[in-house]
């Protein structure tokens, strides 16, 4: 009688790990496809912001976005990199790891910036001087806007938070 009580209790056990398995992939599934749909949806806004900023024609738009799109992978990989390397540094490394460090980290500085001078090339037989010169501003005005986006969303978080406080 005692076995199939134990057996009882850990088969009802079970199932309620299994649910709460089952129920923490949905959650993950659905954080991942929503993670994905606003990453989508940011590129979808970039797109447009440039095209209208830059005032790009449909064959300048068709011959820009592959090669624009290729120099921000190849920036984003550099940066990774860099950042990654930024992070490794901590106080317990002797003279010669931090120099190294160091090393690698403007090299990685020089790259990109060699990396910009060749996409610059490209960007030239592709749009105007003008226009080419407009992208780097159109660049830092996008990053500005989503900026000030995450400081918005921020402080309206901040503020419902302390408004949940007050009503506790």
């Amino acid at each position: 009688m005692r076995v199939k009580l134990l057996i009882s209790i850990k088969i009802s056990v079970m199932k309620k790990i299994s649910l709460i398995l089952m129920l923490l992939v949905a959650i993950s599934a659905i954080s991942l496809a929503q993670d994905t749909q606003r990453g989508q949806r940011l590129e979808s806004e970039k797109i447009a912001f440039f095209t209208s900023k830059l005032n790009l024609t449909p064959d300048e738009a068709r011959e820009f976005w592959p090669v624009y799109n290729e120099y921000t992978k190849k920036r984003g990989e550099l940066n990774k990199e860099k950042n990654e390397l930024l992070k490794s540094i901590n106080k317990d490394l002797s003279e010669q790891a931090l120099e190294d460090a160091g090393d690698k980290i403007i090299d990685k500085d020089l790259k990109q910036a060699e990396l910009a001078k060749n996409y610059h090339k490209e960007f030239k037989k592709i749009l105007s001087a003008n226009k080419v010169l407009r992208l780097y501003q159109v660049e830092n005005q996008f990053r500005r806007v989503l900026l000030e986006q995450l400081r918005d969303r921020r402080s309206d978080t901040q503020q419902a938070n302390r408004r949940r406080q007050q009503l506790r």
